[in-house]
């Protein structure tokens, strides 16, 4: 899988790139831990977009918006494709979150 790190209630912007194919892809899906967020109705946690076919590729974003933006995860990219003749085509991307550094507090008495 790929892997992404990102600081803590930030909005990062996730990818998937697939190329050799000759005409936009049929259908394409993300999911949070194996939670379709795609299809979330009134919730604006997350923007995809499925991206537009240009020279045999197609790239398909998410956007996790910084609310939800809290605890690593894995995110994957299901794509089908009628023209190879693939449905649910997985790819995982690895997003680990980290919090915020302070240097405050953490220094020992002296």
């Amino acid at each position: 899988p790929v892997s992404k790190e990102v600081e803590s209630r930030t909005d990062t912007t996730l990818s998937c790139v697939i190329t050799g194919i000759t005409k936009q892809l049929n259908a394409v899906v993300w999911t949070k831990d194996g939670t379709d967020v795609t299809t979330l109705t009134g919730d604006n946690s997350y923007v995809v977009s499925a991206g537009t076919y240009s020279s045999n590729s197609q790239t398909t974003t998410l956007t996790v918006k910084s609310a939800v933006n809290t605890v690593d995860s894995t995110y994957t990219c299901v794509i089908t494709s009628n023209e190879w003749l693939v449905t649910n085509k997985l790819t995982n991307v690895v997003l680990n979150v980290f919090g915020e550094y302070s240097a405050f507090g953490h220094f020992p008495s002296l």
